[in-house]
């Protein structure tokens, strides 16, 4: 005997929340694609955590001002058990490649330059990437994120290892656009309390940032993998729009998320001349 609609209608909410919980997706721009080696096409899976300092002042039904304080980085806020991201990147050339990956949250398009054939000693070069999340399943403010960025990548050889190259990750650079911040209420604000997953206050809003990458990079004769720590610092704050709590009454009156790290892994496989 098949379930009641009103079953099916609990257990298909409740798988969606656990798959929303597990994905935690970080709000953080691209990984760094490390040097090239030949001509020669990528595919691969990124990992994220992001935390962003956050703290919301707003007002409660009653006309009395509180804060609230949280992690503004995450959508969904939880630690990621499903990748981030996918990931494909053409290179037709050593000093040259286009890239771009789809998410959870956003999609991007990447295109880089520059001397980065991983055979010299300093590989570097410039990245133009441009993010949005117009195309994210998720039916949130994070649709609005719309952002232009551009950062100058150092890939410094550290030697081999059996058949591995090693490079150290260096990253500095900039962005402007709508970005989104995503920021659990305490549970006494929470008016619904359904699911794994907090009532959370959502804004978009124009910002820019500074940024930047420190880790590792890898490369195998058909597989290559990056570990970074991605910070940022807030250059300018625009004032929150489109602000919404649903789930709870509290309007939000001022945002303020001055800085925020994340850690990005990223592997892929590698189809190459080499």
């Amino acid at each position: 005997m098949s379930a009641p609609p009103a079953t099916h209608r609990g257990v298909t909410s409740l798988l969606a929340a656990l798959i929303a919980g597990s994905v935690g997706c970080a709000l953080v721009p691209g990984v760094p694609a490390g040097p090239i080696r030949s001509p020669g096409v990528r595919a691969g899976l990124t990992y994220a955590y992001a935390y962003g300092r956050a703290s919301a002042r707003v007002t409660q039904p009653s006309g009395e001002p509180t804060t609230v304080r949280g992690n503004g980085a995450m959508f969904n806020g939880l630690f990621p058990l499903l990748p981030l991201r996918a990931m494909l990147r053409a290179s037709p050339a050593p000093f040259v490649d286009v890239g771009v990956d789809w998410g959870w949250t956003d999609a991007a398009l990447q295109l880089r330059a520059g001397p980065l054939d991983a055979h010299r000693r300093w590989p570097w070069g410039i990245e133009l990437e441009g993010r949005t999340g117009r195309f994210s399943p998720f039916q949130t403010g994070v649709r609005d994120v719309r952002v232009l960025r551009g950062r100058a990548e150092l890939y410094p050889a550290l030697g081999r290892v059996g058949q591995m190259d090693g490079f150290g990750v260096l990253t500095l650079g900039a962005s402007r656009g709508t970005s989104f911040h995503q920021l659990f209420v305490p549970s006494e604000f929470d008016e619904v309390q359904e699911g794994p997953i907090p009532t959370a206050i959502e804004v978009s809003r124009v910002e820019t940032r500074l940024e930047a990458s420190l880790g590792v990079h890898g490369r195998v004769p058909r597989a290559a993998f990056t570990i970074v720590l991605q910070p940022w610092f807030m250059l300018a704050q625009g004032a929150p729009r489109d602000a919404a709590c649903t789930g709870c009454s509290l309007v939000l009156e001022q945002l303020d998320a001055p800085w925020g790290v994340a850690l990005l892994a990223s592997g892929s496989l590698v189809w190459d001349r080499d």
